[in-house]
């Protein structure tokens, strides 16, 4: 019985020695030069949030900006990528961050920041650059997710040698798949599109790393920008309804942030995958207008409640 047990204790502390040795490799990996988050020099405006930012910029036509927003991603995973991109790369000076009423709502907050499976497939990912802080955050809300994270993340070096820096959001996902078509008919059958009830209100997980994020720019000297990248008009029709909350809302808390509301830009049908991302084309459209200086004018930018 003695036996048995020493091998059992001794299996569990060579497992607890190994996972904390690469919980160490990863850290320093994740923190070097060689790992994915260093960036080319000319690289300086920053892009964050989840796919609609993702789908929206394509680095092609705008070569010195970093598309690191990536599908799913609330503001927590944000605000670790802004913090270790900065570091490794100090010419970061300017950021855009997706900024819209469904960013810092409830039902975003609980789908893709808590979510049980959403932590499991991503949280991994990410632990190796949380800080005492920031592990503490998530351990007193998900400590079942944060110990299997602690397990998982020893996986690193394998997701990251198939996925590469994509792993984290860099460039733009796939546009190949569009389903425009059968996403128009389920909003017409259901006469609205399944962004959450149709009542402003706010996350209150959403709201402390989106101020964090605030937070980190002021005292890095980054300029920060609030940007909604264009939706199809039918999930705008829907949606235009919060708009007069969320504009309050805004200018309550962050009035000396820029932003810029693009929801209600009129593009065709083939610039749009589904209500939400654009297409390939789409995403041409939009940062061609980037790049030519059509946006981001002063009278373009958000300055009175709607």
């Amino acid at each position: 019985m003695r036996t048995f047990l020493s091998k059992v204790l001794l299996f569990f502390l060579v497992l607890g020695l190994f996972i904390g040795l690469m919980f160490l490799v990863n850290r320093v990996f994740l923190g070097s030069k060689l790992g994915p988050f260093k960036i080319k020099s000319e690289k300086h405006v920053l892009v964050l949030g989840n796919s609609q930012m993702n789908l929206s910029f394509d680095e092609t036509y705008l070569p010195e900006y970093k598309n690191y927003a990536h599908g799913g991603d609330p503001y927590f995973y944000s605000y670790i990528k802004l913090k270790q991109l900065k570091e490794l790369n100090p010419q970061i000076d300017t950021l855009f961050l997706g900024f819209n009423s469904r960013n810092i709502s409830t039902s975003i907050g609980g789908k893709w920041f808590l979510n049980e499976t959403q932590l499991n497939d991503k949280l991994k990912l990410y632990l190796p650059l949380l800080n005492t802080e920031e592990l503490h955050y998530l351990y007193s809300l998900r400590p079942k997710e944060t110990l299997r994270a602690f397990m998982s993340q020893s996986l690193i070096g394998f997701q990251l040698l198939f996925a590469g820096r994509a792993t984290y959001g860099e460039g733009s996902e796939s546009k190949t798949v569009n389903k425009l078509k059968s996403a128009k008919r389920r909003f017409v059958a259901v006469e609205q599109i399944e962004v959450g009830d149709l009542n402003f209100d706010t996350s209150k997980h959403e709201l402390y790393f989106l101020n964090k994020i605030v937070d980190y720019c002021k005292r890095e000297g980054i300029a920060l920008i609030f940007i909604n990248p264009p939706v199809h008009h039918l999930l705008w029709e829907s949606v235009e309804v919060l708009q007069p909350e969320f504009y309050a809302f805004y200018f309550k808390h962050y009035p000396e942030i820029p932003f810029y509301d693009y929801g209600d830009m009129k593009m065709k049908d083939e610039c749009f995958n589904d209500l939400v991302h654009m297409s390939a084309e789409g995403a041409a459209q939009f940062s061609m207008k980037l790049k030519k200086g059509e946006l981001l004018t002063e009278n373009q930018r958000v300055v009175s409640v709607k």
